[in-house]
């Protein structure tokens, strides 16, 4: 991502150097942009719409990496706020249905392939985001809300319940899973090899858990060591 002609655009650049090549027009601002899983496309949230320096409502969008126009995917009656798609073949995001974006309204967890969007745990009143806060809570930590796919079958996201935030797992068939439901709020996720790690502060600031059988387990000490004396 990067910044030019008053509105954010995608880039693509070579890792091992050369000039960045926009792939997106300076007309929009892009909010967030993730990869296909075969390279060849790049799926970026956007509004495209006459009124988007008004009223901005983001929707996904995807475009080549090689040249063509972008071609809307999904939308919301509300703005969409993150997404997520390799290595799955399904594209994840998160937003709200609500066109007028009321401070109370749920975030939803959707999946789209091309066709209609389906939306994820409907039944369940999820708030798939970060809403607490706190003396160690930073602003950042409120948006846009963590996204991953854990493999092809399985989204993680952000839950919040009861003044916490918790990770959970939704599987593409209808399940969902809480992976840990601690008395912590956890504002950053990550996944690889099969495994979860989160960022998440207790009744000290923030530090790094893995998440194992329903558990935290504390990996460093490093908020605390150096928040401690303050």
């Amino acid at each position: 991502m990067g910044i030019r002609d008053e509105f954010t655009s995608a880039w693509i650049a070579d890792v091992d150097g050369g000039k960045p090549t926009r792939i997106t027009a300076p007309a929009y601002n892009v909010d967030a942009a993730v990869w296909s899983p075969d390279g060849k496309h790049i799926a970026f949230l956007a509004d495209l719409g006459e009124n988007a320096g008004l009223e901005e409502l983001t929707a996904v969008w995807m475009i080549s990496t090689a040249e063509g126009d972008p071609k809307q995917v999904a939308s919301l009656g509300g703005s969409v706020f993150n997404l997520a798609w390799a290595p799955a073949k399904q594209i994840a995001f998160l937003g709200v249905s609500n066109p007028q974006l009321a401070g109370w309204s749920d975030v939803e967890l959707h999946i789209a392939d091309g066709g209609k969007a389906k939306r994820l745990a409907a039944d369940r009143g999820l708030n798939i985001q970060v809403t607490s806060y706190g003396d160690f809570q930073d602003s950042e930590n409120f948006g846009p809300p963590p996204l991953m796919w854990e493999d092809e079958k399985h989204v993680l996201g952000l839950v919040s319940k009861h003044g916490y935030s918790h990770p959970y797992r939704f599987g593409v068939d209808g399940k969902v899973e809480a992976l840990a439901e601690p008395d912590a709020i956890c504002n950053a996720m990550a996944t690889g090899g099969g495994r979860v790690a989160v960022v998440a502060s207790t009744d000290e600031p923030s530090d790094v858990y893995a998440v194992e059988g329903g558990k935290l387990r504390k990996l460093t000490d490093d908020g605390s060591r150096w928040f401690g004396p303050f």
